[in-house]
């Protein structure tokens, strides 16, 4: 059983070559594998009719960030939002733990 605690994140999907989309799916995850499925199904709704979607964590699991593909094309990146009023160091916390 995982000690990690859940997190949840608003993140930005930002098609390769495009502007990043102005719908800010909810991700929710406690390790790597829980991450990649929670974009995975937050991918779904920006391409729906594409059989196969897989993520690429880029950087520890923990950050939220990596790139989507689409059908083994490189489609996205995704990255969560962090707020400006939040203190400097979230910015950089993104393991859920409390600052």
């Amino acid at each position: 059983m995982s000690s990690q605690a859940r997190v949840s994140r608003q993140i930005i999907i930002q098609p390769t070559g495009e502007k990043p989309r102005k719908d800010r799916p909810m991700v929710h995850y406690k390790d790597r594998a829980e991450l990649k499925d929670s974009v995975a199904r937050a991918a779904r709704t920006v391409w729906p009719g594409n059989a196969r979607i897989s993520v690429e964590i880029t950087g520890h699991w923990s950050a939220c960030t990596g790139r989507i593909f689409v059908n083994n094309r490189d489609a996205a990146s995704f990255a969560p939002i962090v707020p400006r009023t939040a203190p400097e160091t979230e910015a950089f916390d993104f393991g859920g733990q409390a600052s």
